[in-house]
């Protein structure tokens, strides 16, 4: 999976964190050669906007002296690696927070300021089963997704400043490989409101109601919108987010509705206060004026698990269940990536984990058991040799088009 267009955030901000023996947290910033009332202000609603990131940074901290008696070396630096990442991750954050409230002007930094805690705490009570939580794996595109759209772009419009929040997400790929479940795990993830509009199930009330199911699904996506202006007003400001599957039927050239969208999709992060996530299997059918970067700066390619995200997948399900086993589940890695002509969609591999499980209740299945699902192809790979090759031309040429 990637992000494609993204600006690489500054690092050489002139920021440090320092920490004592007991974890007290002090920040040293500059802002000018100046020391002034107004950097003055400026400190002190730091102070405040990084509450939530500060209690992070401690527990990290704290984690990282205790004492642990790894299995192997090769685990104890896993772990060492998962606190740098997550360490590098909250730098980060306080770095769009400086960056932040030193556009606010000296009377709206305490409210902004306010605001950006209250989102980032709001962010951090996030149950396992909400927002990028319940996503196994993709660790690399979550985070930069929650720091360049969430954070700067939805948790900063609530504060006094004019962000351009984006009119619309893309989000693509293969069949069976979770854009959909994506979509809506990120919609959480924006503390927002969302609807979901699915076309494929549209069918029957559209024939009900007499219109096509494109004409329906603008109908509530318009319904939506009106909505969204409303809540946005009486509900502190919280934007909505309208999920729309299988998009392309809206988006194409040949869309009973396709010019209405595309005035629509226009406007609609201003005028409605609401974004659109566009899901769809055929990225090559959409008019290209809606995946433009001043519409659609965020276009994400949902790619088939790598090695990595496979192990996360696996791990993430088997500990839900309570049903890890106790030997190693690298070979079970690699057995999903064996057969060169076809490859697992994210579908077929929580498909395979879940039917072993079910299969064997209320035991613990071992690693052969499913490792021999795999052999006996309980749940076949989807995806072809020549599906994939055309995803990755696909991707490539969006990446190369000039928005």
């Amino acid at each position: 999976m990637k992000i494609q267009k993204l600006e690489t955030l500054n690092s050489s901000r002139k920021t440090s964190y320092m920490t004592n023996s007991k974890y007290n947290i002090k920040y040293n910033l500059s802002f000018g050669s100046k020391e002034d009332v107004f950097v003055k202000s400026v400190d002190d609603a730091f102070v405040i906007a990084s509450q939530a990131l500060k209690q992070r940074l401690q527990m990290v901290l704290e984690g990282a002296c205790q004492k642990i008696n790894y299995s192997s070396t090769f685990k104890e630096i896993e772990a060492i690696q998962r606190r740098n990442t997550e360490t590098e991750d909250i730098s980060k954050k306080y770095q769009i927070i400086i960056e932040a409230l030193k556009k606010s002007s000296k009377k709206d930094l305490p409210k902004d300021a306010e605001a950006i805690n209250n989102f980032i705490t709001a962010l951090e009570k996030l149950g396992k089963n909400e927002g990028f939580n319940k996503v196994f794996g993709y660790q690399d595109v979550k985070t930069e997704l929650e720091n360049k759209f969430i954070l700067e772009k939805i948790m900063l419009a609530k504060t006094s400043q004019d962000i351009d929040v984006p009119n619309a997400v893309f989000l693509y790929g293969l069949p069976c490989n979770g854009k959909s479940f994506f979509a809506s795990a990120l919609a959480e993830h924006t503390l927002s409101h969302s609807e979901t509009i699915d076309l494929a199930k549209l069918g029957k009330e559209a024939r009900e109601k007499g219109v096509s199911k494109e004409r329906l699904a603008m109908d509530k996506i318009i319904e939506y919108a009106d909505i969204a202006e409303r809540n946005y007003i009486n509900n502190n400001k919280q934007r909505t987010i309208i999920i729309v599957n299988e998009a392309d039927s809206l988006a194409k050239p040949s869309s009973p509705v396709h010019k209405e969208f595309i005035e629509f999709i226009k406007t609609c992060s201003k005028e409605k206060k609401c974004t659109l996530f566009l899901t769809s299997n055929y990225p090559e059918v959409f008019d290209k004026s809606i995946l433009a970067k001043n519409i659609t700066p965020f276009k994400i390619g949902i790619e088939p698990a790598n090695k990595e995200n496979c192990k996360a997948i696996i791990c993430g399900i088997l500990s839900k269940h309570n049903k890890m086993p106790d030997e190693g589940i690298d070979v079970l890695v690699d057995a999903f990536f064996k057969n060169p002509e076809k490859t697992y969609s994210n579908g077929n591999i929580v498909d395979v984990i879940n039917n072993t499980i079910n299969e064997y209740k209320p035991k613990i299945p071992l690693i052969k058991d499913y490792l021999e699902a795999i052999k006996t192809n309980n749940v076949e790979p989807s995806i072809s040799k020549e599906e994939l090759n055309k995803f990755y031309i696909t991707k490539d040429n969006l990446e190369k088009i000039n928005w």
